[in-house]
């Protein structure tokens, strides 16, 4: 069984991550954004690399970069949820 979303949030708010209103990049922090599917249960994260491309780490799969965080959309990794970030 996965976390609740908030559970997870919860969990970077006391790595110093703080809830943003987007992942367009700013000056000073890096980003993450959250996902969860349907039923609020957290699916996965990516974070926002300093050439402006989202990373992500696909279970056993390596770690890939994506142009968008909403690659993702309708598969089993769910919507984004909630962008935090933390200053650098």
């Amino acid at each position: 069984m996965l976390l609740p979303a908030t559970t997870l949030k919860r969990c970077f708010e006391v790595l110093g991550y703080e809830a943003c209103d987007s992942g367009v990049p700013e000056s000073g922090y890096e980003k993450i954004a959250l996902y969860a599917d349907a039923t609020g249960e957290w699916q996965h994260a990516a974070k926002l690399e300093n050439d402006g491309e989202w990373s992500s780490k696909l279970g056993s799969i390596e770690d890939i970069k994506h142009s968008s965080e909403h690659c993702f959309r309708g598969s089993v990794y769910g919507e984004v949820i909630c962008y935090m970030r933390r200053r650098i």
